[in-house]
């Protein structure tokens, strides 16, 4: 019997829906891993070094990918695996100031760096600020770990300001 036969009255047809339709559901479902992180505060970026963003709050961890406490710039991947991480970083303009190059990727922690985005400031940045998207489907052995980095070329230290609708975010998901 299918599920589509299904007569609540009649035992048999229950205990084969049971017995048969459940067990390849069950095969079909899988729980997925997921990590959502984002700062709450602002950070110094230095000018011309590559830098990891620390992210300080979680809005989602279901396997102990991420640490508030320590070493909060990394993802950290719960077992092998192939997961898609993306990554957005927001650049305040008043904070930052007027540059040339923004330069973000997602570094991983056998030096090999992946999703690399290169953007020059847009018209209007002055006003609405700057934001670089990035992702890439990385494979990762279990304790390995990715981090979102960014660069840029202002002549003083900028800050990477967080504010109530523009955060800097990092995911990842197993996939």
């Amino acid at each position: 019997h299918r599920i589509k036969d299904y007569d609540s009255t009649d035992p048999e047809v229950t205990a084969a829906i049971s017995a048969h339709d459940i067990l390849a559901l069950t095969h079909q479902v899988r729980t997925v891993k997921a990590v959502r992180v984002n700062d709450a505060t602002s950070q110094t970026i230095p000018t011309g070094a590559w830098t990891a963003i620390l992210f300080d709050a979680e809005s989602e961890d279901t396997d102990a990918f991420h640490s508030t406490s320590s070493n909060t710039e990394r993802l950290v991947a719960p077992e092998a695996g192939l997961y898609l991480v993306t990554g957005f970083v927001y650049l305040d303009p008043q904070t930052l100031g007027v540059v040339t190059v923004f330069q973000a990727r997602i570094a991983h922690s056998d030096g090999s760096f992946h999703g690399r985005i290169h953007v020059p400031p847009i018209a209007g940045f002055a006003t609405y600020g700057q934001a670089l998207p990035v992702s890439a489907l990385v494979r990762l052995s279990a304790a390995a770990y990715v981090q979102l980095e960014l660069f840029h070329d202002k002549t003083a230290a900028g800050t990477l300001t967080v504010n109530a609708t523009d955060v800097s975010r990092l995911t990842m998901c197993k996939v």
